[in-house]
Formats: C-alpha cells, sequence, structure tokens
C-alpha cells in the first residue's frame, strides 16, 4: 500500500472543498441570483453591489483602524523611551515602535488613496 505524504493529502483536501464549493454555486445559484424578490434569495447584509465599493469599505475600515491604534502605540513607544533608564537598547526599541506606528499610518492613508487614484482610473460602469 502506498503511503500518502502531507502535501498529497492538502492538495487532495483543496481539491475535495473546491469541488464542493463549485457544486454549491452551480447548484444553488438560482436561489441567490434572484434581485426582483419573486423567488427565493438571500439578502446582502453589507449592502455592497460591487468590488470597488467593498474595497473602499475595506479601506475605510483600515484607515479607521490605523487612526484608533497609532496613539496607543505612540505612547507606548514613548512610555519605553521614558521607562529606559538610559538604556540603549530600551531606547533604540522605543524609537523602533513610534517609527514603525508612523510607518503603519503612512501606509494605511496610501493604501486609501491608491484605491482612489485606481478608482478614478478605472470607474465602474
Amino acid at each position: 500500500m502506498k503511503k500518502i505524504n502531507q502535501q498529497q493529502t492538502i492538495i487532495f483536501n483543496f481539491l475535495i472543498i473546491f469541488g464542493l464549493g463549485l457544486i454549491i454555486c452551480l447548484l444553488g445559484g438560482p436561489l441567490w441570483a434572484d434581485e426582483a424578490g419573486t423567488g427565493i434569495g438571500i439578502p446582502n447584509p453589507l449592502t455592497i453591489k460591487n468590488l470597488p465599493e467593498l474595497l473602499g469599505r475595506i479601506a475605510d475600515f483600515i484607515q479607521t483602524l490605523a487612526i484608533a491604534l497609532c496613539l496607543p502605540f505612540f505612547l507606548w513607544g514613548g512610555v519605553v523611551i521614558i521607562t529606559s533608564g538610559g538604556d540603549p537598547q530600551k531606547v533604540k526599541n522605543g524609537r523602533n515602535i513610534i517609527i514603525f506606528t508612523m510607518v503603519g499610518v503612512i501606509v494605511a492613508f496610501l493604501a486609501k488613496t491608491m484605491f482612489s487614484i485606481l478608482e478614478t482610473l478605472f470607474p465602474t460602469p
């Protein structure tokens, strides 16, 4: 009997899950394809009609989360520097916390900006 290794098991599980998902989508398509409300349907809880709108909401959420978390991380970095007691490694750790917090906030704002630019370049029909 041939021994099945871990990679073969992962591939097999992926194919089974993908196949089941495909069957559900193909057979269950008529259930949620009816937007007129005349048949059985699954309501859209997000009230999102297209992919750019979904990506915009995700970008807004990430930006809001970055804004909410930046102040505690700035404070934490400052506390690490203040309580370092002159230890150069702790001062460096506190400075790195502040620098990485600034980088994270900048990346979050750039992500939203890049999404807005792409949305302008490629408008939805």
